[in-house]
């Protein structure tokens, strides 16, 4: 029952997200200052995402919401086993990895800390990667 709630979660989670790069990709701009890091002093954004990468991680999002209920034995799969267990951990690793942050600009170790997406980073983004790392761990390990 607890395994089936966290895939469900998850895979809510994701789809989710997923959803958001959908809005951005269709020209919605809400949230999006949150959303991108930027230089503290300048308020000078890192980069700015076209619509290939916005739709290559909206798809990508969405599949690991499919891949969630894969792990959590939701659905049944023609996939074998092992292909699903390494697509697991590299779900896992991903959002792990990406918690841990570059050490500049994103992640529990980055140095810089004032810029408005550096705070939302801190107190909400890298806690929720590390809680994604985490879950997708406890789905692999059921």
């Amino acid at each position: 029952m607890m395994i089936s709630i966290i895939s469900w979660t998850m895979a809510s989670v994701f789809t989710l997200i997923g959803a958001l790069h959908l809005y951005w990709l269709l020209g919605g701009k809400w949230g999006m200052h949150a959303a991108i890091p930027t230089i503290a002093d300048r308020d000078q954004v890192l980069f700015t995402p076209g619509k290939l990468a916005t739709s290559i991680v909206m798809l990508l999002l969405w599949l690991a919401a499919f891949w969630m209920l894969l792990l959590g034995q939701e659905w049944s799969s023609l996939l074998p086993s092992w292909l699903i267990t390494i697509g697991g951990y590299t779900i896992s690793a991903t959002f792990l990895i990406r918690s841990i942050g570059d050490f500049r600009y994103l992640g529990f170790f980055k140095r810089y800390r004032q810029s408005y997406f550096a705070r939302l980073d801190s107190r909400y983004y890298s806690p929720l990667c590390l809680m994604l790392a985490a879950a997708t761990l406890i789905l692999l390990l059921n």
